[in-house]
């Protein structure tokens, strides 16, 4: 599994990726829970990062990772006028953060975009053309969010031969849905496993 698409990326690259929309401005990562966290490290020295920016109180004026956290509106933050980085992984809350951002006049960009942005040429790094494939179309579903351009599923999509069986024999399956990951799972092993642990916090789709 290859690391963060950000991590990858060089200083000069990240810079050119924010050259147009940062223009000299302090740069400020939106979310100082663990995303925020690991968007920062992430930057590796490539960038400087002046504070996180969080609408949630109990967090003002604390640090994270030696940086201060403020809130969005505050006047200090509004005066320095700041280009934002938005740390998170959910859509709804991305689009949130950047409709505030809108609000408040700050120029912001999401840590996906961010991340495709600054490896325009990380396709090079993959050895064969399906990993390359898979490598796009995943960048480009971070980018449109859109489950279409999610790469097609390709099976069997856990039970792979070169895996010995043995090491199936106790298995957890976090997000069991119907049960279709158990379905594969006995056609790969049979009877021959010790445990199958299943958990789905869907309601629509528990007990079915």
């Amino acid at each position: 599994m290859p690391p963060s698409p950000l991590r990858c990326a060089t200083a000069q690259t990240v810079q050119r990726a924010l050259s147009e929309k940062a223009l000299d401005r302090p740069t400020y990562i939106f979310g100082a829970g663990e995303t925020g966290q690991k968007t920062f490290e992430c930057f590796d020295g490539k960038m400087e990062i002046a504070g996180y920016l969080d609408n949630n109180p109990a967090l003002a004026g604390k640090t994270l990772t030696g940086i201060p956290i403020w809130n969005p509106r505050d006047r200090a933050v509004m005066n320095a006028a700041p280009f934002v980085i938005i740390a998170s992984v959910i859509p709804q809350f991305v689009n949130a953060m950047r409709q505030e951002c809108i609000s408040l006049g700050y120029p912001s960009m999401s840590y996906q975009e961010l991340a495709i942005a600054a490896n325009d040429d990380y396709t090079d790094a993959w050895a064969d053309d399906q990993s390359r494939d898979v490598y796009t179309a995943m960048t480009r579903f971070l980018k449109s969010q859109h489950s279409a351009d999610l790469p097609p599923m390709s099976e069997p999509q856990y039970f792979q031969p070169f895996v010995p069986p043995r090491y199936y024999r106790s298995f957890v399956d976090g997000g069991a849905y119907t049960g279709d990951t158990y379905a594969m799972y006995k056609k790969f092993v049979g009877n021959d496993f010790d445990e199958y642990w299943a958990f789905e916090p869907n309601q629509r789709v528990f007990g079915n």
